[in-house]
């Protein structure tokens, strides 16, 4: 079931539109051979120095309990490998889109080995030692960690590493009672702007729930008996320029419209609408449902003070709908604006607010994202992390060669997984910036859609 919310884990954050069910792992390769001595070292001093990174997430009914602690779940091992024997493929692009891995699900218990399971630690960290290089895997629970929370305790890792202050990691206001949707600024907002109701995008009613469930077992039947294309997860690149090159052409194409004057494209505005075009040009002509789905940080519009730091998922749900003929037809142009407008409309404070105060007035309320169509193929979710500067990472600090030289992040592998290790049946995408300008891509898609990429772009 795709982006499924069990009801409100005790003492979780309640203002967060995240699944519960989900972990984020984030793979790391480090062009050093490091100490694990000095990993655990730091790792137990990061898990002590935090309220919360230390606890456990019980799971034993639909209702899930933090229970807070100190564990340091850290494991290493040392393989006498090299990098290019455990991880043999080249993550430098090219001048066009590429593929660089075909399927890089097979790819992921290089990174993340002896998971544990329920009860389920709220982050952990894997280390492997090879000849020339290391290879990490830092785990969060995802319902307390967003993408920007993730970054920033492997950032203040690394500070640590390299024996710098971090920031005081605390609470943060939801778990102290305080509702999230009291903090967004009120100047900011206008009652005059659209409000956009939690029913647009989640299903909160048992009865809708248990026909969209009743629906996915139809679905998953109907694919063990007929030839339907299997989802397949690849790694592809986009080189920086022309990403570039698509942008300046698409808002070339809005700038001769004057609907939507003022509207610029961002760079993951374009990358989402490519995925789409990827995804639904390759099959039949159709007017079926597909929502776009993303997630917006508000965090900015807190205006809470930099000397504390808190770890949350601080996202809401942005729903943007489509049609299959829609994308087929549309230029990718017009699917970025219409995805860029979605966006503005979401991102503004009196949506937020509205959209918080929805989650906190039923937090212990099962909440499942409402989908028109088929559940594996109507809703892609694309995650772009693209302000997440992975490349400036500097684990010297744990160099066992002690080299002088920096010891940097040289690819990053993100994944999602549910809390019991399956991956997630669904469309989805993650976009990361590479180390030289480009992009990383980690989706999901069937056969014939990446054939469509291969010919596409």
């Amino acid at each position: 079931m795709p982006f499924c919310a069990s009801s409100n884990p005790r003492g979780l954050c309640s203002s967060s539109s995240v699944p519960l069910t989900l972990d984020v792992n984030i793979g790391l390769v480090v062009d050093d051979v490091l100490d694990p001595a000095v990993l655990l070292e730091k790792w137990t001093q990061l898990i002590r120095s935090s309220p919360v990174m230390g606890g456990l997430l019980e799971s034993k009914t639909e209702t899930r309990r933090l229970i807070r602690g100190s564990l340091v779940d850290f494991d290493s091992r040392i393989l006498n490998d090299t990098l290019n024997s455990i991880l043999p493929f080249s993550w430098h692009g090219q001048s066009r889109p590429s593929t660089l891995h075909e399927n890089v699900s097979d790819i992921d218990d290089k990174f993340l080995f002896n998971p544990t399971y329920n009860p389920k630690p709220v982050c952990l960290l894997r280390a492997t030692i090879l000849n020339d290089a290391t290879i990490l895997c830092f785990s969060f629970v995802h319902s307390l960690f967003d993408g920007q929370s993730c970054f920033d305790i492997i950032h203040f890792f690394c500070d640590l590493l390299s024996d710098k202050p971090i920031p005081k990691l605390a609470l943060s206001p939801d778990m102290t009672g305080i509702r999230m949707s009291e903090l967004i600024r009120e100047t900011t907002i206008s009652d005059e702007e659209p409000r956009m109701p939690r029913e647009d995008v989640f299903i909160t009613s048992r009865l809708g729930q248990l026909k969209l469930y009743a629906k996915a077992l139809v679905e998953t039947t109907v694919e063990l008996f007929t030839r339907s294309e299997k989802l397949t997860q690849r790694l592809i690149h986009l080189p920086g320029a022309w990403v570039d090159e698509v942008r300046a052409s698409a808002q070339k194409e809005l700038d001769m419209d004057d609907e939507y004057p003022g509207v610029r494209l961002t760079r993951n505005d374009i990358i989402a609408a490519l995925y789409l075009k990827m995804v639904y040009s390759s099959t039949k002509p159709s007017n079926n449902p597909v929502d776009f789905y993303g997630p917006l940080n508000y965090r900015s519009l807190l205006g809470l003070s930099d000397e504390t730091h808190y770890t949350h998922n601080s996202i809401i749900t942005l729903r943007c709908p489509f049609s299959e003929r829609e994308i087929q037809d549309a230029s990718i142009a017009q699917i970025a604006e219409k995805i860029r407008l979605a966006t503005m409309q979401y991102k503004h404070p009196a949506v937020v607010k509205n959209e918080l105060r929805a989650n906190e007035d039923r937090v212990l309320a099962p909440a499942i994202v409402k989908v028109r169509g088929s559940i594996q193929r109507s809703v892609p979710y694309i995650t772009p992390w693209t302000t997440f500067q992975y490349a400036d990472l500097d684990f010297s600090g744990a160099s066992a060669r002690k080299t002088g030289r920096n010891a940097s992040v040289v690819f990053v592998n993100p994944q999602f997984r549910l809390l019991n290790g399956q991956e997630q049946p669904t469309l989805f995408l993650t976009t990361l910036k590479d180390c030289s300008g480009g992009y990383w891509l980690r989706g999901s898609n069937t056969a014939s859609g990446w054939e469509a990429f291969e010919t596409l772009f």
